[in-house]
């Protein structure tokens, strides 16, 4: 990973999010999709992301599985937190995420900021929209 630039911002509580993030993404790809590979990669991101012309990292992880396309936001499944979860991480890390359904798998893409302007009066505050 030397080739990415440095996420200056990344403190531990931002670190853990990422972390969070891709072992739920990890981990629904175990139990739901019958992959037998996943593959992991990371790459610097220059270009329109989400509208704007903005710098940041790539981190990609896609498998062989059966293809996934979780529902929009505004539908919630009982008992199924872990979508929502990703999406909460994402918004309070000021990063966006997609998945992508595959003929033979699915793309997740994270897209995390090189530089940090998201909602700083939550990291002033302490306040988190998820639990660790």
């Amino acid at each position: 990973m030397s080739d990415l630039p440095p996420l200056q911002w990344l403190d531990a509580q931002s670190a853990l999010h990422v972390l969070r993030i891709l072992q739920e993404v990890l981990t629904n790809i175990v139990k739901h999709s019958d992959a037998t590979e996943i593959t992991v990669t990371t790459a610097e991101a220059t270009g329109a992301v989400g509208g704007a012309e903005e710098i940041g990292v790539w981190v990609c992880v896609q498998d062989n599985g059966r293809p996934f396309m979780p529902p929009p936001p505004e539908v919630a499944l009982p008992g199924r937190r872990g979508v929502a979860n990703i999406r909460n991480r994402v918004t309070v890390l000021g990063a966006r995420c997609a998945w992508q359904p595959l003929p033979g798998g699915t793309l997740f893409k994270l897209w995390l900021p090189l530089s940090q302007h998201y909602g700083q009066q939550q990291k002033k505050s302490g306040q988190s929209l998820v639990a660790n």
